[in-house]
């Protein structure tokens, strides 16, 4: 049997208050994908997975990653 290839993806999104709804999406965040023990994540072809930064509209994402329990880590642009 194959084994399915996986996506982890989001936005970033900036709430003014509680109530905000529609936020504006954050660009230039910085996000790390880690394993279940909090190290790097290697991707499907057990090489580490680099960092990504947020794109103008806050989307990003992590590809060629089999299935698993990760921990997305974020730093805000300064």
């Amino acid at each position: 049997s194959s084994t399915q290839i996986s996506t982890v993806s989001g936005m970033v999104s900036v709430y003014l208050d509680s109530g905000d709804t529609g936020a504006p999406g954050l660009a230039g965040v910085s996000i790390s994908l880690l394993d279940e023990n909090n190290d790097p994540a290697l991707d499907a072809d057990g090489e580490p997975v680099s960092a990504v930064t947020t794109d103008s509209s806050g989307i990003y994402a992590f590809s060629n990653l089999l299935p698993g329990t990760y921990t997305v880590e974020f730093t805000a642009p300064s």
